[in-house]
């Protein structure tokens, strides 16, 4: 793809065991009656800020936005694809205006002011975040929006619990994180339409439940086997977290104070780099051990800084801020103000 001139966020997929990675993952999610069911593909580009993966197939190139989901996809026509008929046409459709809007200035972190390297100053914006929300619901059976006010209680727990670290406990920031984003993600889908996603979160909700219990039994566990669950009145599933971070993105974006352009720091941005990222720490892969090590005079040494989960600390804060938002729209508070506020910002 010698014609190609890359920018950011494209960039050539040049290491032969990531382009394998990719291929495989296509293979497994395209399965019929998907466009390229069957195709022989060549990884050849992609995105650094989201899954979009750029293919030569049969002389042609398409763009192929993966999924990574650990499921077969729900719709047939999943994973997305975009077909171009040359180098040129990619480049004129995707590189340049993909690159035009990557390093656009009006962005979230420009509208909430940028934490830069103080993680001193993130876990102060994520204390003040937290003490906005004072939410305390008592009910015998939660609804809607009960429910929701507890999800940004629980958020606002772990955004303490992320402020009290001190930098060398980032691996666990990180974990912490991962969780906040999930959390994030699931409340901002459901107050997207609660009144139908609501209803799939409690199904499949009740059906996780129903799991546990069954092992439970399964082992012998009487404190969680004796669990009584109510039965689902449907057995349906709710989208993978990329799917949701799509709805949201396309739901709440537009809504947000200043909108938020780069897709880095919409929820499908943040979905691949930390959500993906950090479940290295929440699944002791390697790379969470390499970060813990590193050579010195005496051999291998732990080295708790582990810079690869320090930003962790600063991204925290966007997260949680993103949930408020949503929040003050669907419950009408914490307000703008309050939340810029924690920024050093205003909301005028």
């Amino acid at each position: 793809m010698d014609a190609i001139e890359w920018h950011d966020p494209w960039r050539p997929v040049t290491n032969e065991l990531t382009a394998r990675r990719l291929q495989h993952e296509l293979r497994r999610e395209t399965a019929r009656p998907h466009a390229l069911h069957g195709h022989v593909a060549a990884a050849i580009a992609q995105r650094i800020d989201n899954d979009d993966v750029l293919f030569a197939v049969d002389g042609r190139l398409a763009v192929v936005h993966l999924t990574w989901s650990a499921s077969s996809p729900e719709d047939p026509s999943w994973p997305s694809t975009r077909f171009f008929i040359n180098e040129a046409e990619f480049s004129s459709i995707c590189v340049m205006p993909d690159h035009q809007q990557y390093t656009n200035s009006d962005d979230i972190e420009a509208t909430l002011g940028a934490s830069g390297n103080n993680t001193s100053v993130a876990r102060l914006r994520l204390s003040q975040l937290a003490a906005l929300v004072h939410a305390r619901v008592q009910a015998q059976s939660l609804g809607w929006p009960e429910t929701g006010a507890l999800m940004v209680g629980n958020m606002a727990r772990m955004a303490r619990a992320i402020s009290g670290l001190s930098d060398e406990f980032c691996y666990d920031a990180a974990i912490l994180t991962r969780s906040l984003f999930e959390h994030a993600v699931k409340f901002a889908w459901i107050c997207a339409k609660p009144s139908d996603h609501f209803e799939q979160w409690k199904r499949a909700d009740l059906l996780n439940r129903q799991k546990a219990v069954n092992d439970a039994q399964a082992v012998g566990i009487a404190e969680i086997a004796d669990i009584s669950v109510p039965e689902p009145s449907e057995v349906v599933g709710i989208p993978s977290l990329t799917a949701m971070c799509d709805v949201i993105d396309a739901f709440w974006l537009p809504q947000l104070p200043g909108g938020v352009t780069l897709k880095r720091y919409s929820f499908r941005g943040w979905y691949v780099g930390i959500y993906r990222h950090f479940s290295a720490a929440t699944h002791g892969e390697g790379l969470a051990v390499q970060t813990l090590v590193s050579k010195s005079p005496a051999g291998l040494v732990q080295d708790f800084s582990a810079r690869t989960f320090e930003p962790a600390f600063k991204v925290a804060p966007f997260i949680f801020a993103m949930a408020l938002f949503v929040s003050s729209r669907t419950f009408g508070g914490p307000t703008d103000s309050d939340i810029l506020a924690a920024f050093g910002e205003s909301s005028a």
